[in-house]
């Protein structure tokens, strides 16, 4: 678990220095109509993990009340 959290600390630290430095114009280009720019994919990731995290969250407090 200690290296779980120093990991997400890390990245915490890391990613958005990194993803400042994508050009906007660059991160939001959709290569055709029908598909999706890198910026709406990583909008699509953490949108999914977050919900992802939320229900494990959900899960272990019902388990915990049982």
């Amino acid at each position: 678990m200690k290296e779980s959290i120093k990991r997400l600390e890390f990245l915490c630290k890391t990613v958005p220095s990194l993803l400042e430095n994508i050009e906007e114009e660059i991160f939001s280009y959709k290569p055709e109509i029908e598909k999706w720019s890198k910026k709406q994919i990583l909008g699509h990731l953490i949108d999914s993990e977050w919900e992802s995290a939320q229900q494990k969250i959900s899960n272990q407090i019902n388990d915990n009340a049982l």
